[in-house]
């Protein structure tokens, strides 16, 4: 094997004059129909640029090294490509590139990235060429109209098998599909409630695969652009590095029946590469799912190779696969598809995390990118990747059309019309069409475009509606002899009646499959309406009419039936499983045995939780929490009803913090039994949508004024990833898109204590400061940095773009945002340190550049600083938290920064005095 790292391959001038050299974001190499080496390799970075590579003059540098005897190391130090080496530049993007990728004929290359614009290039003629920079002839890409429809930046993309489509992510929370050869948007698919980060088509053709923010991925139907699956309970559970990362590119096998995902979480403490099968349904069962476990990071890319192997060429042996997976923790894997242990493990080669992966045609040459601006080439020779060698293309591709007939039927590989997968599809489904044949090269099933129903005519509608609901009906007889009268909603051909969300719900599965129907009721609506009560619309179809306001689940239901509980030297497991009549046991295992078990009703357990200082938390489909001993197993209280299942738990000694899927948050101090707070997390999570309309659809005249807003609906526009409870114990929120929300109980309100919204401060992409290490409480810098990574400004680089005093004034009310959000969650020495760089950078602007009032503002901050602690004369700037001692911080700290600036100097001495008199009269 053949390691190469090439200093000359990079993103920068190569002037040498960087600090630091731009991130290389993705890489790719271009697909050869034979399976013969590429030729090209296409790499996007931070510069902005897209750079086409040979890949011949790489393999030419990787055997020089390793032939060179005197080699330490890997590591070409030759800082200057080399001759015939950079193919092309591409320029056109104005942002940070996050991705770039061949269409999978070679004929094209498309590149999406912080500029929110997805480009296709491609090279008119072979032998079309321009002179470079230095006069190096280059090939000359063309690049067609650029595709624009997304408002944040593009992470990923992907293109459909026969290269006519394309798929683009985005931070936008959505993806879009285009054609690409009229380059008309075909579909936009907004279901995810996150921003979107890794997208890969099924080489069948029929699914698009996408992994989100939102913890979930989503398998599309490419038939009517549809879900056809939500994946969610392997990714649910999340470590606090597990946000930080920014891309999660998921790959599908070769076979397309294996569907490979990222960045998954599972506990105690191990980062997975979760395995789905196409076999089981892209079941979540543990029995069907495999797990790729080993890296310490979160794995944030993989891919597999495009080719088939198999041992000495034996023919009676079926051919494996091989896929590669990098992750934050600078580690390289590569795995045997199935095996439980890494092929090869390979360390210390990056400084940063990996970005992208990318396997060659033949499947004999590796490529990885990472956030520190390098690669790192691989070579494998013959039986190196599990011993067997790559199976001849005119083999594979005969495998691979028995393997997709088993899921399609034989007349979809030829061309004819393919066989649905599930029911799901059946509707979209046009049985007289037939799918354009399949060239010889090339044998693959596709999938037809069903067009959207026909909305029925107004008339139509209100004749359906007109024809008597009393013929059908359904009688149930209940407990003590009462009857139940169900009115069944009335079927109309093409229209459907809006549905308000159930008010009872059915069992759990014992599994806790919360696909399956008994469950179904628990997912919310992508759009929901607001009013509480029945309208004359939606009493149709309406089984029970409540009496009290509907609630709305606002997040997807999780299920968690398992908790550890450590105490001490003693570790105690936790566990619900299913006992008779619909009961459920919880029971706790100490060691070897059980120490105790309780039976609990309600439907099922929906979610577990306990802290080893006095209580195991229960919740329950039908929205109740149940409270027992973690010790003994004793009921402490009867069941609490809740306004909706549990969501999750969260303990933090004796306080017990509940979020419901309706958004509600409410703070038990478990050793009082009293609630401290309780507030909806609603307004932070879904966006209301505003309607100028009146009831009747027509705008409302007020005299010339502008129409009356009402609000009719609102839409979910982002999720909880993680919850916390402050020092002043006081519920805190991290949302999926980096914000952070803390409810405070003076103001009775949610306040935003971490944001995107200064991209063009100093200490925006800084918050992992090197400085901040050692901190008793860095809370609020993790916040922050992940706020930055979760901005798509983070990316964009955006201060070489600003005016300085923009800057400037932006780093000001940054530092300030800082200082009053660590005082908001009780992180005083979070304050205390940003109150330091406030003030040191205050004093770099006074008095040259006062337009921003700076020397106002330090002089609040010194009179501030000189107030007796028994009284607040400054009420827009408390800095009571500091005690006692703020005149030492005065006289330390402060004063010692402003003596720096050498026109601050009678500012310093006017203070001087004044803290020498006050300590005079304090008699200190």
């Amino acid at each position: 094997m053949h390691v190469l790292k090439p200093a000359w391959l990079r993103h920068d001038s190569g002037s040498g004059r960087e600090k630091k050299a731009p991130a290389v974001c993705a890489v790719d190499f271009q697909p050869s129909h034979d399976g013969s080496v590429p030729r090209r390799l296409a790499t996007g970075g931070e510069d902005c640029s897209v750079r086409i590579w040979s890949v011949a003059e790489v393999d030419r540098r990787a055997a020089a090294v390793a032939a060179d005897a005197n080699a330490s190391s890997a590591l070409d130090v030759h800082d200057k490509a080399p001759k015939g080496a950079l193919l092309a530049v591409l320029r056109e993007h104005t942002q940070m590139v996050n991705s770039v990728r061949w269409s999978p004929n070679g004929k094209m290359l498309a590149s999406g990235g912080a500029d929110m614009v997805l480009l296709i290039h491609f090279l008119p003629d072979s032998k079309a060429f321009r002179h470079g920079p230095s006069g190096e002839p280059m090939e000359d890409w063309q690049c067609r109209r650029p595709l624009r429809g997304h408002n944040g930046d593009i992470t990923d993309i992907a293109w459909s098998p026969e290269s006519d489509r394309i798929v683009s992510a985005s931070v936008d929370n959505s993806l879009i599909v285009w054609d690409a050869n009229s380059e008309q948007r075909l579909a936009k698919l907004d279901d995810h409630r996150g921003f979107v980060k890794g997208v890969a088509w099924d080489p069948m053709g029929r699914y698009i695969a996408s992994q989100s923010d939102d913890r979930s991925v989503v398998i599309w139907r490419c038939s009517d652009w549809r879900p056809e699956k939500r994946l969610r309970r392997i990714l649910n559970a999340l470590a606090p590095s597990n946000s930080m990362v920014f891309f999660t590119r998921l790959t599908w096998s070769v076979c397309g029946t294996k569907l490979l995902a990222t960045n998954a979480y599972m506990k105690p403490s191990s980062q997975v590469a979760p395995m789905f099968s196409r076999e089981s349904g892209f079941s979540e069962e543990k029995d069907d799912l495999i797990e790729f476990v080993g890296h310490t990071g979160p794995v944030c890319a993989s891919r597999y190779s495009p080719r088939l192997y198999r041992k000495d060429n034996n023919l009676s042996e079926l051919p494996y696969q091989c896929l590669c997976l990098g992750g934050h923790d600078r580690r390289l894997s590569i795995w045997v598809a199935g095996s439980t242990k890494p092929l090869l493990l390979i360390e210390d080669v990056f400084d940063e995390a990996i970005t992208d992966l990318s396997w060659s045609s033949d499947g004999y040459r590796l490529i990885a990118s990472s956030e520190d601006g390098s690669v790192v080439y691989l070579r494998f020779l013959d039986n190196e990747l599990g011993g067997g060698k790559a199976v001849p293309m005119e083999e594979q591709r005969r495998v691979l059309a028995e393997r997709w007939r088993s899921f399609v039927g034989s007349s979809a590989v030829n061309g004819g019309t393919d066989i649905p997968e599930s029911a799901d599809i059946l509707p979209s489904v046009d049985l007289k069409s037939t799918s354009k044949p399949i060239s010889s090269d090339c044998v693959r099933p596709t999938s037809s475009i069903a067009l959207p129903p026909k909305a029925p005519s107004r008339k139509e509608s209100e004749s359906d509606r007109s024809q008597p609901a009393r013929a059908s009906q359904r009688e149930e007889r209940l407990a003590g002899g009462k009857r139940r009268i169900i009115p069944q909603t009335i079927q109309s051909s093409n229209l459907e009646s809006p549905k308000p969300f159930r008010t009872s719900e059915a069992p759990l599965t014992p599994q806790g499959n919360t696909e399956s129907a008994g469950a179904s009721v628990l997912k919310r609506k992508r759009t929901i309406p607001v009013e509480t009560g029945p309208t004359l619309q939606n009493m149709e179809s309406m089984s029970v009419v409540p009496s009290l306001p509907l609630t709305y689940y606002l997040l997807d239901q999780r299920v968690t039936r398992s908790a550890v509980i450590r105490g001490g030297e003693n570790t105690r497991i936790v566990e619900a499983v299913p006992f008779q009549g619909g009961l459920w046991t919880v029971r706790c295992l100490e060691g070897k045995g059980t120490r105790w078990r309780v039976i609990v009703g309600g439907g099922g357990v929906t979610a577990l939780g306990g802290s080893s200082e006095s209580i195991l938390a229960v919740g329950t489909s039908d929205s109740f929490l149940h409270c027992y001993s973690s010790d003994s197993g004793r009921l402490l209280l009867p069941a609490i009803a809740l306004d909706s299942p549990v969501w999750t738990f969260h303990f933090q000694q004796s306080l017990m913090l509940v979020v419901t899927i309706s958004g509600q948050c409410s703070l038990y101090d478990t050793f009082r039994f009293r609630l401290l707070v309780s507030r909806s997390a609603a307004p932070l999570l879904a966006q209301p949508a505003m309607n100028s309309k009146s009831e009747t659809g027509s705008p409302k005249d007020n005299g010339g004024d502008e129409a009356t807003l009402g609000m009719r609906a609102a839409t979910i526009r982002r999720n909880i990833v993680a919850v916390d409870i402050t020092s002043k114990q006081e519920p805190l929120l991290m949302l999926s898109d980096g914000h952070s929300f803390v409810y405070d109980g003076e103001l009775c309100a949610w306040l935003r204590v971490a944001d995107d919204l200064f991209s063009s401060s100093e200490m925006f992409t800084t918050q992992q400061l090197k400085r901040y290490q050692g901190r008793a409480d860095g809370i609020i810098g993790k916040l922050q940095a992940s706020a930055a990574v979760a901005s798509h400004n983070f990316r964009a680089s955006p201060l070489a773009n600003v005016d300085s005093r923009r800057a400037t004034m932006e780093t000001l009310t940054h530092l300030e945002n800082l200082i009053v959000s660590s005082k908001a969650i009780g992180a005083y020495q979070d304050a205390e340190y940003y109150l330091i760089l406030y003030v040191t950078k205050l004093a770099s602007q006074a008095p040259d550049d006062d337009w921003g009032g700076t020397l106002l503002r330090l002089r609040e901050v010194c009179d501030a600083l000189l107030q007796s602690s028994d009284g607040i004369t400054s009420p827009s700037l408390d800095l009571g938290f500091l005690g006692e001692n703020r005149l030492n911080f005065l006289e330390t700290s402060v004063l010692p920064i402003l003596k720096s600036n050498v026109k601050l100097q009678r500012f310093c001495k006017d203070y001087e005095d004044m803290v020498s008199e006050r300590r005079r009269r304090l008699g200190i």
